[in-house]
């Protein structure tokens, strides 16, 4: 009751500040034609994490109107907000992650300048991007791909009594039927079906607080000559401190899986292949997308991933995309500013070092279906919505929205002309001239991909790859538990269909330590126990044949 009462308190203290904000924080009448965000911090600090509770006040009209800090707001109410990025956290402009919240600390779900309702989101800062659109453009021509790209809003900012000028309003990467629309897994879902997702992870810098796991194959797996690494990985949903050990398992295993598909020797097998693990299509969107702005971090930093029940292509898919600060010839190293070369291969002028390109990327481009994928994807959306006519309208808008407030916030960042981070030569002296820049990039890396990309051939007029396989999309293998004890290990088989299946388990050498035929019902089966059986710690495959279905294989761990 007191923690409560102490909340309305500071709800009240907050209207009181709302009441004298001009007077107190901004000019006298401070209006834009963007919507304006004003933070209270409550005397808080905002630090990296953990999310410090705050007010905010949003200023927007629908109707397109000015905003004004004397109208009614949009909304105000408590926030959670925080830092957010690492290599941006040097900048005095900082990105940051905001939650809107109740009085009592729970979350406050609203639609928010017109995106839909969520209680998560992201107030990106700008400051390095003196273009203002790059992750702006490049989420656009995502959703061209129709698929699901965070949708933005540009806003200008004050966090209690300063201006800090224009950030971009992002959706946050979040499971949820408007963002990526995949099943809620719960605690107690750890067998059968429902194990099997959804899921999200993401490659990325690390963070202390993640569930993390590394790959067991190096990025210079085909590329001996070449420094490698091994590629971390990161869970996102469900969130380190919700995944039960079980889910872990699972889908550390199915990523595993999948690796070892790719690399083995008939990885390109249409039945037997890569194609059982992850779903081509978004591979492809997701490649395109990295290489027409040529993103040095691409592929091994902010890279997400998403994988939904197996009855609803449970295949890895992916995406979202995410982080496009340094794309379009923003960087100066690893050739990140040439518009030759592609950016999967970014190991062949740069070392692998910390954050390595996983080697699934150059390994599916010697795929002749998964190239003849890229190059009939690359032809549609390059005669129709990437079309360069239609990219430079969609600049042009961009730098008309923006046109008013860029001189508030050059103002109050006067950047041009200076050397920031790894902002590569020629140094841009106004904001026409780095426009003028990625234009020139644009025109110059997509004649390059033209020339380079492979060449589609009998494609159809719209990709329509994304239809699971018809073979194996019903068939899951689940491992449980995962790290298991001898004596203790079980394997579940989901089908639709049943039928003979021959099952090995073999250590990791190849060794088989066991085998035989079964016959399996369709459904969800437990195919076997390993009671009595002396297994010492270490790591363990499964293998299961089915009659005319295909192979599964998956990895378990007994410790």
């Amino acid at each position: 009751m007191f923690q409560k009462n102490l909340y309305q308190l500071a709800f009240i203290i907050f209207l009181i500040f709302l009441s004298n904000l001009s007077a107190i924080s901004q000019p006298l009448n401070w209006s834009s034609d963007l919507p304006i965000i004003s933070i209270f911090t409550m005397g808080n600090t905002i630090v990296n994490e953990p999310k410090v509770q705050a007010q905010w006040a949003v200023y927007w009209n629908p109707d397109g109107s000015r905003n004004d800090l004397s109208q009614s707001p949009h909304d105000m109410g408590f926030i959670g907000v925080e830092y957010r990025g690492q290599s941006s956290q040097m900048f005095p402009m900082k990105s940051m992650t905001v939650e809107t919240r109740n009085y009592d600390g729970t979350d406050r779900e609203l639609e928010l300048l017109g995106m839909p309702e969520e209680s998560d989101w992201v107030l990106y800062s700008t400051f390095y991007d003196k273009s203002l659109i790059r992750n702006v453009l490049t989420y656009d021509l995502a959703r061209e791909t129709e698929r699901w790209a965070p949708k933005t809003k540009f806003v200008e900012v004050w966090i209690n009594t300063e201006y800090f000028g224009i950030y971009v309003l992002v959706e946050k990467i979040k499971r949820d039927s408007q963002r990526v629309d995949i099943k809620k897994l719960k605690g107690d879902q750890n067998d059968g079906i429902n194990l099997s997702g959804g899921y999200i992870f993401k490659i990325d810098k690390q963070s202390p607080n993640d569930f993390s796991w590394v790959s067991s194959y190096a990025s210079n797996l085909f590329h001996p000559s070449r420094s490698g690494s091994s590629v971390s990985f990161q869970g996102v949903y469900p969130k380190s401190d919700n995944i039960t050990n079980s889910q872990r398992s699972y889908i550390t295993s199915y990523v595993d899986s999948m690796e070892m598909a790719i690399a083995s020797e008939n990885f390109n097998d249409t039945i037997h292949g890569y194609r059982r693990y992850l779903e081509p299509s978004s591979f492809v969107d997701f490649l395109l997308v990295n290489e027409i702005n040529r993103n040095v971090d691409g592929y091994r930093i902010s890279s997400y991933f998403h994988k939904n029940r197996s009855d609803l292509d449970g295949r890895v898919h992916a995406g979202p995309l995410w982080d496009f600060d340094l794309a379009f010839a923003n960087a100066n190293f690893c050739d990140a500013e040439s518009t030759e070369g592609f950016a999967y291969e970014l190991e062949a002028v740069c070392p692998a070092g910390q954050w390595p390109v996983p080697f699934w990327w150059g390994r599916l481009m010697t795929d002749s279906i998964f190239r003849n994928l890229v190059g009939c994807r690359w032809q549609y959306l390059r005669g129709s919505v990437w079309n360069e006519s239609k990219i430079f309208q969609k600049m042009s808008n961009y730098a008309s929205e923006t046109q008013e407030a860029r001189g508030r916030h050059f103002s109050r960042w006067p950047i041009f002309g200076q050397q920031i981070w790894v902002y590569p030569d020629p140094i841009a002296t106004s904001y026409q001239q780095e426009i003028n820049n990625m234009r020139d990039f644009i025109i110059d890396r997509w004649e390059w991909l033209d020339n380079n990309l492979p060449v589609g051939i009998n494609c159809v007029a719209k990709d329509t790859s994304t239809s699971p396989n018809e073979i194996m999309d019903s068939i899951e293998l689940i491992v449980s538990p995962n790290p298991g004890f001898a004596g203790n290990q079980k394997f579940y088989l989901f089908l639709q269909e049943g039928g003979a299946a021959y099952i090995q388990v073999s250590d990791f050498c190849g060794r088989t330590i066991f085998s035989y035929n079964r016959y399996v019902n369709s459904n969800l089966n437990e195919l076997v126990q390993l009671n009595n059986l002396t297994l010492k710690p270490g790591v363990y495959h499964i293998t299961i044949e089915l009659r005319n279905k295909g192979i599964l294989t998956s990895r378990f761990v007994v410790i």
